[in-house]
Formats: structure tokens, sequence, C-alpha cells
């Protein structure tokens, strides 16, 4: 966003379709500056009212942080364990964890639902040591080296294109989790912008994200799609009763006491 935050600044456009932060609260600043240009897409009624702000923004898929194992690292008890973080609160866990650090998006959100919802949980998973990875694809390579059995709250893209290219690697959604979206939107100083309005409209379209599920293996936000790649293997858990919603003013405000909080309890070791 550093990049289109220059361009608005300069008043001069150099991108024509721009990937919007997955903080709604952050995306809804420059829709209120003006940044987006308005444009219905052809197919709007396919996307819910949750994934999309309608001819300003729609979203490329459903986000979540998820919980990846090493094929052969957990026996079955364990993966039904870790399918909610009360399980990996279990002592068996300890020091066999790794743990995205909360500078990412995907993991100051789980942090958030898990202080929201069962704060006993998070100080059960903090005493069993995750390792503190500075992001999803450091996390993987943890994973992979054997310096750890389970990564938590890794971006679910990350995931799934290690699962797909053949990584020994399964994940699931474990629970309570946030989710978020990826909105994008085109930009109203597009040098291009019936070129941006052909393009937007056919990638939100059926044809489109069809490709774009079977290509990434990520959820996507729209209805009437077949389920990803992802959501297809038998390894994969989502529990959609345990979802929290993200109240995002509430979230903006306690960004920096989560932040606080993250570091005391997984940093200062």
């Amino acid at each position: 966003m550093k990049k289109f935050s220059a361009e608005l600044i300069a008043k001069k456009g150099i991108s024509d379709y721009v990937m919007l932060p997955s903080s709604l609260k952050e995306t809804s600043v420059y829709i209120a500056a003006g940044a987006l240009a308005e444009f219905v897409i052809s197919e709007d009624i396919a996307f819910p009212q949750y994934a999309k702000q309608k001819g300003i923004w729609y979203s490329w898929l459903r986000q979540h942080s998820v919980t990846m194992y090493r094929v052969g690292a957990l026996s079955d008890a364990e993966k039904q364990l870790v399918r909610t973080y009360r399980g990996l609160t279990d002592p068996r866990f300890n020091g066999r964890l790794g743990i995205n650090n909360v500078t990412t998006s995907v993991t100051s959100a789980g942090c958030y639902a898990l202080l929201k919802t069962d704060p006993s949980a998070w100080s059960g998973l903090a005493a069993n040591k995750p390792v503190v990875k500075p992001s999803s694809p450091t996390l993987v390579d943890g994973l992979l080296a054997g310096e750890y059995d389970i990564a938590l709250m890794s971006g679910f893209p990350t995931a799934a294109s290690a699962a797909k290219i053949g990584a020994p690697v399964e994940f699931l959604i474990t629970s309570p989790s946030p989710v978020l979206y990826a909105p994008g939107g085109i930009s109203i100083l597009a040098p291009n912008p019936n070129a941006a309005r052909l393009w937007q409209d056919w990638a939100m379209s059926k044809e489109g994200m069809d490709l774009w599920t079977t290509l990434s293996g990520s959820i996507p936000s729209r209805t009437g799609i077949v389920n990803s790649w992802s959501q297809q293997q038998p390894w994969f858990f989502d529990d959609p009763t345990a979802r929290v919603e993200i109240d995002w003013a509430e979230f903006t405000d306690k960004q920096q006491e989560i932040v606080n909080r993250f570091k005391a309890d997984l940093q200062s070791r």
C-alpha cells in the first residue's frame, strides 16, 4: 500500500487496480479519501454483503489464519487436539510449536479473536513456548526443517501453496478463527481505467474466480464457486460455527494492546 499511497500523494497514477488492506478500517480511509473509482461489476449479486462494498471493492478470498503440521509428525489424537486453540494448550505440545509474528495481519487478528473469546487458552498456548517467526514463508521453512512440528497462524495462501506443490504438510483452520477479506478495487488515478474495469469484471466473474480458486487453493468470497482445492482435501478442517466476527473499530483500538501482550508472553523469554 506504500506504493499506492505515494501515487495518491503525487497525484500520478501508475496502478490500474490495487489490492487493499485486509483491515477494513484501513481500507475505509482510502475510500473516504476518494482513492477508488466507482464500478459495479456485472456479477455483483454473487458477492455477499460482507465480501464487498458495492461498486467500490470486491473481495478475492476469505482469509483465515491456519495451523500447519508436517505429515507424520502428529498422532490421530493430536490431529483432533489442534482443531482448537484450547487443545493446543495441552502440555504435550510444549516445545513443538512455531507461530507467525504479530506484525502480520492474520496473526494480530487471530490473537484478537483468541484473547476476546478465550483468554485462558491464550495463556495456555503461551506456556507451550512457541517459536516466533517473522512471516508465513519463514514459518513454513522452520516447520519443514523440523524446528517444530506445528506452525500456528500461517496465512492461508502460503499454506495452500506449499501443500499444492507437494510439501509434506497438512493444514486446517483452528478455532476460534476470525475471517478477513482480501479486497481490491480500481484506482481513481488508473492510467487505463477502461481496461481496469474489463479486467475486474472478468476476474470477479464465475470463470475468473473458478480459475483463481483452482490455482491458489484459497477459499473464494463469492458464491457459486466449487469448493477450493484445500477444502477438498481429506485432512482439511474448518468449523464455521466457531468463527469470530471482527469489530474493526475495536480491533484498531486494541491492536497495540494485542502487540504488547504478544511480545510480553512470547518474545520476552
